[in-house]
């Protein structure tokens, strides 16, 4: 069971908007992952922490994903539930 659960439709924005739920899962990932970097940084001599770097953190989503794909955890099509976008053509 997910910790975190996305409910497409229940909150519809307008065509080409994210829904409240999909911008908070959005946020959810990114703060997460940045937590998840200032941990694994907090004791190493001469680092300092990071602050939200959407570069950085879009770059290490990506690669978390494309592992989670290669050791088949999730599919190519997980990733609109993994992390919200909107699609093109919607």
């Amino acid at each position: 069971m997910s910790i975190y659960t996305i409910g497409f439709g229940d909150d519809q924005n307008e065509p080409g908007e994210l829904t409240r739920q999909q911008l908070n899962r959005q946020d959810y990932v990114d703060n997460l992952l940045t937590g998840t970097v200032n941990s694994l940084i907090a004791d190493i001599p001469n680092t300092n922490f990071i602050q939200y770097d959407s570069e950085l953190i879009g770059s290490i989503r990506d690669h978390i994903f494309d592992v989670l794909c290669k050791h088949e955890i999730l599919k190519e099509a997980d990733l609109i539930h993994f992390y919200p976008y909107i699609q093109e053509g919607d």
